[in-house]
């Protein structure tokens, strides 16, 4: 998400972003062809449907499994 703003903003490259947060190898790749691709606000919701994954299971609120599976479909769905 952090990656996304910072190219959304004008201010930076995808590439410069990445770089500025230690996004290297295969997920810079994937970053450079989805973010262009798609507002802040995708990546954002990403970003927060996979922080409350986490808390949820952590905390017995919530099935791990299943989070995890309609976080990939989500992300999946990106590359369309």
């Amino acid at each position: 998400a952090l990656v996304a703003e910072a190219a959304s903003s004008g201010g930076q490259s995808v590439g410069s972003a990445s770089r500025a947060i230690r996004l290297w190898g295969p997920a810079q790749e994937v970053a450079t062809r989805l973010i262009p691709r798609h507002p802040a606000s995708t990546f954002a919701e990403l970003a927060r449907l996979a922080v409350e994954a986490d808390s949820g299971g952590k905390s017995g609120r919530g099935n791990q499994l299943l989070a995890l599976e309609m976080i990939a479909l989500r992300f999946a769905s990106l590359f369309r």
